[in-house]
């Protein structure tokens, strides 16, 4: 679930160019042995727009956007395209990505910590 909390647009002068930001809180309710509980995490969502006629349109490169796990594509093509940070291509996903280093990653992040929880010494 995402939680909007506000946005603001920034126009270029000859208003051919526009970002918005939005702020957000992201909610993922887990269940594990019985107990639901939710993480969240905070975040800031920036939209790029050009004009294009009359239409303001997006400014995402939609084969390059394809190329990145959708566990976290919309994050990771932004990160790259405004920070050039290198994502990683292997994150944790969600379980419906069966088949993928993802969906193993995934499990492995959430067996180690059950066995952290168990005691046991881990490698993070």
């Amino acid at each position: 679930m995402h939680r909007c909390h506000g946005s603001s647009t920034d126009i270029n002068a000859e208003g051919t160019r526009a970002v918005t930001k939005l702020k957000a809180t992201i909610t993922e309710r887990f269940e594990v042995d019985g107990a639901e509980f939710d993480i969240e995490a905070d975040c800031r969502f920036c939209f790029y727009f050009e004009k294009d006629g009359d239409r303001w349109v997006s400014t995402v490169d939609d084969e390059r956007l394809k190329a990145y796990p959708s566990g976290y594509r919309y994050l990771a093509y932004w990160q790259e395209a405004t920070m050039g940070v290198k994502v990683l291509m292997d994150m944790p996903g969600h379980r419906r990505h069966e088949g993928t280093k993802n969906l193993e990653k995934h499990d492995e992040l959430y067996w180690k910590a059950k066995k952290w929880l168990e005691g046991e010494a881990i490698e993070i």
